[in-house]
């Protein structure tokens, strides 16, 4: 059985807002991709984004309306 991925998408902006370091966490830790994504998202200068991956694909699950 596939486990569902997670991705946490961190970029740091500078003042101007031109990114200055980009990194991405993929994990299947859901409790590890939402602790990353509390430790940053009060930063300023950070933009985080967490993203649930397909299962057996490295492709994002639409978000439900």
């Amino acid at each position: 059985m596939t486990k569902t991925k997670y991705r946490v998408s961190i970029r740091q902006v500078d003042k101007s807002g031109t990114i200055t370091w980009y990194g991405v966490l993929t994990t299947e830790d859901h409790e590890k991709a939402n602790e990353t994504l509390d430790m940053l998202k009060g930063d300023p200068e950070v933009r985080v984004k967490l993203e649930v991956l397909r299962p057996g694909y490295e492709e994002v699950i639409p978000p439900k309306r």
